[in-house]
Formats: C-alpha cells, structure tokens, sequence
C-alpha cells in the first residue's frame, strides 16, 4: 500500500498546486539558481512550496491519485484522505507539529494558526534533479591567500 505521503511528494514534483481536502493545499513556486556569497556557494534552481490554508476544496487529484495507486474505489479513498486529516489535526491539538517526511513540517502558532516549514534537504523541481550546491572560493579568499604566501 502506497502511503498518502509518498503520493503527495510523488504529486508536488509533478504539480504546482496539491490540496489535502478539508485541510489546506500546497502552492508551488520556481525560485531559480542562487549565489550565497557568505557561504561561498552556488544552490541549484528549486521549487518552494508554501501553504494555504483556504485551499481547501477537493479537486480530486490526491483522492484519485491514492485510489488509482492502491486499486481502491473514491469513496475508499475519500475515506482514506479524510482519516489522514483527522490525524494531522489530532497531532497539532497534541503535540502542536506534524510531519511529512521530504514536504516539511506542520506547526500550531499560539494563535492557533498552522504554519508550515519545507524539507529543506528535498527539492521538488524535476529539471534540477541531481543538482547540489556548489562551493567555490571566493576572489577576496585568494587574495589574501596570496598576500600570506608573499609574506612568507
């Protein structure tokens, strides 16, 4: 049985916009390839993702998509998606996070809001598949590189 986790990662590589019915859905966006100049390092173009907490309409792609994956009926599967929301909820209430393995984690604020914060280590765009920062060194590290050899 294929988990509703790894349809949803399977679903946010191939989508830009994934809704848990009832719950909230996930909005995604192309960030391209970033210079870190205090880390000296290039990072690879990614897909950020961010939550939305009003898309909560069923749209029918996650319930077709676990139905069609695991040979079940909407309805079962409907059902399935339903009791998934019921336990993201149940953690929040309890423990005040919930979290789904390569997506990110789900936090209760003290307002009561849910923010959510991605898997920082995953990255979602299919055309950087592979890629991984770069460091390099920078010109002001050479240079006094070279400055302390001269000195030498």
């Amino acid at each position: 049985m294929i988990t509703i986790e790894e349809i949803l990662s399977d679903l946010l590589l191939h989508h830009s916009c994934v809704i848990i019915p009832k719950f909230g859905g996930f909005v995604a966006k192309q960030t391209s390839a970033k210079i870190d100049l205090e880390r000296n390092s290039v990072i690879p173009p990614s897909k950020h993702l961010l939550f939305n907490k009003h898309l909560i309409a069923n749209d029918g792609l996650l319930v077709n998509e676990l139905a069609t994956k695991n040979t079940l009926t909407f309805q079962e599967s409907e059902s399935r998606v339903t009791k998934f929301v019921e336990a993201i909820n149940f953690e929040l209430k309890n423990s005040k996070q919930y979290n789904l393995p390569k997506i990110g984690t789900f936090h209760l604020d003290t307002e009561g809001n849910i923010n959510f914060e991605q898997d920082r280590y995953f990255n979602f765009l299919l055309n950087a598949y592979g890629l991984s920062s770069v460091h390099f060194v920078s010109k002001i590290q050479v240079e006094k590189t070279a400055v302390e050899i001269e000195k030498e």
